[in-house]
């Protein structure tokens, strides 16, 4: 039972970051994603609250990943270095092509995603920075989060302004 829940779930997920990369995030709907899984709507919502949530667990797991191919490949590398690849990767994925860039323009004008990130992001620089900064706590990397991602933001507005 529990395989084929993982199973439907890994349907659901691919089939959402599929449709992201090629529709985009506003496009993608809950019955676009029923057409493209063929999982029942059902079984989407008995996984997933909604779309926001789907896509939260894709962010999860791509920052997972993220961490741990910076820390694989740059594990001699300083704090600071591996902190900066976390966000070199994100900035070259809002960079890679309009999709993309039109699919973090929508999701950051959703409060539950951008406090999601944000928290998500504190984790993984208080496990990158906590031998270098015992003393910080959980909330202040979240306020140093809030600011980086407040400068994302920005850069990204700036891309549909110079439209």
């Amino acid at each position: 039972m529990q395989e084929r829940t993982e199973q439907v779930r890994a349907r659901i997920l691919a089939s959402a970051r599929h449709l992201f990369k090629t529709v985009g995030y506003e496009k993608t709907t809950i019955r676009l994603i029923v057409e493209d899984s063929g999982v029942l709507t059902g079984s989407i919502y008995h996984l997933f609250k909604n779309k926001e949530e789907i896509f939260l667990t894709m962010v999860d797991e791509k920052l997972e990943l993220c961490l741990e191919l910076v820390e694989r490949n740059f594990a001699q590398e300083s704090a600071l270095f591996r902190f900066l690849c976390l966000y070199d990767m994100h900035l070259r994925i809002i960079m890679q092509s309009k999709i993309m860039r039109d699919n973090y323009y929508a999701i950051y004008s959703s409060a539950l995603i951008v406090e999601h990130i944000i928290d998500e992001m504190a984790v993984l620089t208080k496990r990158l920075f906590q031998e270098v900064f015992p003393q910080l706590t959980l909330e202040d990397y979240r306020v140093r989060n809030a600011l980086i991602q407040g400068a994302i933001h920005n850069c990204i507005m700036g891309m549909y302004f110079k439209r």
